[in-house]
């Protein structure tokens, strides 16, 4: 899915912009939205 790319693509930049784990930031993400 084109979403699902994005989505990679953005927790990529993310990562790379926070100096964070990207693993660490998917968990963060999918606890947010999960809540």
């Amino acid at each position: 899915m084109i979403k699902d790319e994005l989505l990679d693509e953005f927790l990529l930049t993310l990562a790379e912009a926070t100096g964070k784990d990207e693993q660490a930031i998917d968990e963060y993400i999918k606890s947010l939205l999960i809540s």
